[in-house]
């Protein structure tokens, strides 16, 4: 199995790339599929330093497997997985909105008489 790390907004994405099927290895390469699968978790800063690889201890932990993107190549399978664990990422909704009220607000509009 592939691995592959990277960091986005606060959180750190681990992606993997595994090998699918029976046989394993003494599959030939162009025969073998790649399963693309990301698990994202909230990165940690310590003494409001660099984000750090660390599990943290408490958190959303988001596993993501994609089932329907089998792939002959593991770094594209790689790729997918990150890419599409980054749009899951772009989708949660920011922790610092997450206490404000939500309310309706009228705003009134111009009107022109005649």
């Amino acid at each position: 199995m592939s691995t592959l790390r990277q960091h986005y907004k606060a959180f750190v994405i681990e992606a993997h790339a595994q090998l699918v099927g029976c046989g394993g290895f003494a599959v030939p390469s162009h025969d073998r599929r790649y399963l693309p699968v990301a698990i994202v978790r909230g990165a940690t800063a310590k003494h409001d330093g660099p984000l750090s690889d660390d599990a943290p201890a408490e958190g959303v932990v988001i596993q993501i497997t994609l089932n329907e993107r089998l792939d002959a190549d593991p770094y594209r399978a790689l790729r997918c997985a990150i890419d599409y664990a980054c749009q899951v990422i772009d989708g949660l909704r920011s922790p610092e909105f997450e206490d404000m009220p939500r309310g309706v607000a009228f705003i009134p509009l111009p009107q022109t008489l005649h």
